[in-house]
């Protein structure tokens, strides 16, 4: 169900053909409308890193104003060491662009943004892998994050051997 009831009763009301092409396109337009900021916000974070995986530059990015995106790039060596470590066989250059954009940016939550609660960032990161990335990328990224605040508790350094 849509977040706000007057948006249900819409939606109802729009199985006509006159309303809107499809009820569908009408709950999406009214869950989108009505989407968290902060989590648009990281939607617009993850297509930004995925873009500077490809053409490795911030000029290019399809959200050139997003300082976030800016702050991750410039710590990208040591959150890829973080991810090295955990992703045993893959390792990040076969791993898939968006899981990675993903991982990136939780990282950086985790270890040097630090606004939100481990567990936020984590179910956020899920949520944006159900909706971003492969099938089972959510249980992937999970367990690597798992193990990321597993070794933050610790107070401990990824091996520095960078895979």
């Amino acid at each position: 169900m849509p977040p706000n009831p007057k948006l249900y009763q819409n939606w109802l009301n729009a199985k006509t053909v006159d309303n809107l092409k499809s009820p569908i396109v009408c709950a999406k337009n009214a869950i989108n409308k009505y989407m968290d900021p902060r989590h648009q916000k990281r939607i617009n974070i993850i297509q930004n890193l995925f873009a500077y995986d490809f053409s490795q530059k911030t000029d290019t990015l399809p959200f050139p104003d997003c300082k976030t995106t800016l702050a991750v790039i410039s710590k990208l060596e040591p959150i890829d060491k973080y991810i090295n470590q955990y992703t045993d066989k893959y390792g990040r250059d076969k791993m898939a662009k968006t899981d990675l954009a993903i991982l990136r940016l939780s990282v950086y939550e985790l270890l040097y943004d630090k606004q939100n609660p481990d567990k936020v960032v984590v179910n956020e990161a899920i949520e944006l892998a159900k909706d971003m990335a492969g099938e089972q990328a959510y249980a992937f990224i999970n367990a690597i994050l798992g193990k990321i605040i597993e070794l933050k508790s610790k107070n401990e350094k990824p091996d520095q051997s960078g895979k």
